[in-house]
């Protein structure tokens, strides 16, 4: 049954590295001089929030190629925690400098994905342990491969904000 994801993870891995070199050009193109703080600040949470997106791809499907469930599944939940412990330390200056205030031109946006980022972390979590507790039960590790698909979406999103935004 896990085997059958052994191509999926080597392609995810493959891409999550590209994804990451491509994302580290994108920011060293970008305005570094910006002057407008609330521009900058949101340029900096969009790239550290892709960046740890990316991150929790490239080692879980790492772990994925390791041919264990429970290697998979742990690297799962610890991404995941890895995750919601680096939204929860870009939002609240994200939320101090403005960028959810009213008045914002990208409030949205700045709304909706974090909270989304937090949602697919969850899900990602809820999953892991789900497998770590029933490594045979096939519908909680689809489930948690698709997990991957959310935070590439997710990422890829990012970037191409700040590439919009710049």
């Amino acid at each position: 049954m896990f085997d059958s994801y052994s191509n999926f993870f080597l392609a995810s891995a493959g891409a999550s590295a590209a994804f990451i070199g491509l994302l580290f050009v994108s920011l060293t193109i970008t305005n570094v001089e910006e002057t407008d703080q609330r521009a900058k600040t949101n340029r900096d949470a969009l790239a550290g929030s892709a960046f740890a997106q990316l991150l929790d791809a490239f080692f879980v499907s790492m772990g994925g190629l390791v041919g264990e469930v429970r290697v998979f599944a742990a690297l799962g939940a610890g991404m995941a925690v890895f995750g919601l412990v680096v939204t929860s330390q870009l939002l609240p200056e994200v939320i101090r400098i403005g960028n959810w205030a009213r008045s914002s031109p990208v409030r949205t946006g700045n709304i909706v994905m974090p909270v989304t980022s937090i949602l697919v972390y969850v899900l990602q979590l809820a999953f892991a342990v789900g497998v770590l507790l029933a490594p045979d039960n096939s519908a909680l590790l689809r489930l948690s491969v698709l997990v991957i698909l959310g935070l590439y979406a997710g990422a890829v999103a990012r970037a191409w904000k700040i590439t919009r935004t710049t």
